[in-house]
């Protein structure tokens, strides 16, 4: 990526301003910087600096966003469980595809049903009665409980 290997778009104008951006990957401080990557300023930096506190916590709520979309995506495509194997040009498109994928699903599920499928309804919620305590004991008590 940073050898100008992996195509980024074209810099563009953010929604509603006139303002032209580069497209960017949110990293962590363990990262470079770059122009395609941005990273908090270090924790000496930011306690210094309020403005600096604020966009190191904006960039990590940025963060959180992104991997709360990515684990939904895996909650329903099981694939991503787990290390792909595959061509990156293959493993690109199979993200693409089940991104586009997930957002038909979610938008059909959205015109049968209230609210969305990952909601927990305490309504369904029923308590199950077939397992074994397992407060008490010692040795392997936790092993022979399966």
């Amino acid at each position: 990526m940073l050898g100008g290997t992996f195509r980024f778009p074209e810099d563009s104008a953010l929604p509603g301003s006139y303002i032209i951006v580069p497209h960017i990957i949110v990293s962590y401080e363990a990262f470079r910087l770059h122009k395609h990557i941005m990273k908090p300023f270090s924790r000496k930096a930011s306690r210094e600096d309020d403005s600096k506190k604020n966009f190191n916590y904006r960039l990590s709520r940025a963060r959180r966003v992104t991997e709360n979309a990515f684990g939904l995506l895996s909650q329903i495509f099981r694939v991503f469980y787990q290390p792909i194997y595959i061509q990156i040009t293959t493993c690109d498109d199979l993200i693409w595809i089940a991104c586009c994928l997930h957002n038909m699903l979610r938008d059909a599920y959205m015109g049968n049903n209230k609210r969305p499928f990952y909601v927990l309804d305490s309504e369904q919620i029923e308590p199950t009665n077939n397992m074994i305590s397992m407060t008490r004991g010692g040795g392997f008590y936790t092993i022979e409980g399966f």
